[in-house]
């Protein structure tokens, strides 16, 4: 007797990828409350007001629109997940490269987990959309070169 319901791969794999999208969401709000509980000490070392960015702002309620974009198999969902992925990569290379690692740890330890999480959800995402026979090509020409 099998546990799990009786879902075709690609129905699981696209409930996992809302799933990380909701995870992802939830790990942006709690880079929200990681960047205001660091507002002051921020404030102190750099001289200059500790702000939201735009990107941190937006993104989940993105993530969420997204997801239930997904889940009712959209075909923009998938696209937008991209270019969401690419956005926050962009945000989390430029904090880290302007020195957040040292005067915000905390703010880029959940930045990097949530962009982890949705980075996760667009290669399931990926998976899913790609063709059957492609991903068999794929694999076949993966065994064949080793």
């Amino acid at each position: 007797m099998r546990l799990l319901p009786d879902l075709p791969r690609s129905a699981r794999l696209l409930k996992a990828a809302v799933s990380l999208l909701c995870l992802a969401a939830a790990l942006e709000i709690a880079t929200w409350c990681a960047v205001l509980v660091t507002r002051d000490s921020v404030v102190v070392r750099l001289g200059v007001p500790a702000r939201l960015p735009l990107d941190l702002v937006a993104a989940p309620l993105a993530l969420l629109v997204l997801a239930v974009a997904i889940g009712h198999r959209r075909r923009w969902g998938a696209g937008g997940l991209v270019a969401l992925t690419l956005l926050t990569t962009i945000g989390l290379l430029s904090a880290v490269t302007r020195g957040a690692t040292t005067y915000a740890p905390v703010d880029v330890i959940t930045d990097a987990l949530a962009w982890a999480t949705t980075l996760t959800a667009a290669i399931l995402v990926a998976i899913r959309s790609a063709r059957p026979a492609a991903t068999q090509e794929f694999f076949a020409a993966i065994r064949s070169s080793s």
